[in-house]
């Protein structure tokens, strides 16, 4: 059964300046009174119940799904989370200049405004020792099917590291000016700064031929089953197989939504939603 939870925590957010690294929320939807929404998925319900009655919105300038879990990231760096996993238990109590997140089943990967990596939780073998080799990132997006890790760098360059990457998954030579990336099972996705989205790789669940006519995408995440783009007007478009656990897709009255970000595996997604 579809689900959808609005846990409205009332705020005036503020606006955000600096580069790209410095704020996720689009100029244009910089000020409004928002909600944390989450849908779809077996946790979705029991997560609405644990969002933190201390979560200033005034302050969150992204949101994330994880299994059982969300985390948020506030203006300054730092982290909160909400859910049944020990993951939240693990959070470094120091943890601050956080730029961008990864959520997976068991850790975390957190990229920090030095460009460093750091994560916590069971990671799997060998990634650990990668991350810490990174400089100059500005995004990690890791994929247990199969076990790899897209990366980017903060001067529009891609790296991936694996221990079996098929073929379908090798980056592409002809993708150019990446704002974001995401990854699925068995392929990626990449959001381009025209606003339109490039994607490589082989799923029976997302066909690699998106909606035609996709562009002024702002925001893009992409997981097993499904992949969810929020354009600038602040609709959502959704596609792929979004069955079982998951559910049926978003419900049609999210159309003025701000940050969308899928959940890993048949995981629920989330959202800032801005007041009309």
């Amino acid at each position: 059964m579809n689900r959808v939870i609005l846990c409205f925590c009332l705020g005036i957010l503020t606006c955000f300046t600096g580069n790209s690294q410095t704020s996720n929320i689009p100029p244009k939807f910089s000020l409004g009174i928002l909600g944390v929404v989450s849908w779809g998925g077996e946790h979705s319900s029991a997560l609405s119940s644990k969002i933190p009655l201390g979560l200033d919105l005034a302050r969150v300038k992204n949101v994330y799904a994880g299994t059982a879990y969300s985390l948020a990231l506030n203006d300054d760096g730092t982290v909160v989370g909400w859910g049944s996993m020990d993951i939240i238990k693990a959070i470094p109590k120091e943890l601050s200049c956080v730029t961008s997140l990864d959520l997976n089943y068991k850790f975390v990967i957190a990229v920090l405004g030095s460009g460093e990596v750091i994560a916590w939780g069971e990671l799997p073998e060998g990634l650990a020792e990668f991350l810490n080799s990174l400089q100059n990132v500005k995004m990690v997006d890791y994929s247990v099917v199969p076990d790899r890790c897209l990366i980017l760098f903060n001067d529009g360059t891609l790296k991936m590291w694996g221990k079996q990457i098929p073929p379908d998954l090798k980056l592409p030579n002809n993708i150019k000016e990446v704002k974001s990336i995401t990854s699925g099972y068995n392929y990626n996705v990449a959001l381009k700064d025209d606003g339109t989205v490039a994607a490589w790789g082989r799923s029976a669940y997302v066909p690699m031929d998106f909606p035609k006519g996709l562009n002024n995408v702002i925001a893009v995440s992409a997981t097993r089953h499904h992949v969810i783009a929020l354009l600038e007007n602040g609709k959502i478009l959704e596609w792929g197989e979004n069955k079982g656990v998951f559910g049926p897709q978003h419900p049609a009255n999210l159309d003025n939504m701000i940050l969308i970000q899928a959940g890993p595996g048949i995981s629920h997604d989330i959202g800032l939603l801005r007041s009309a």
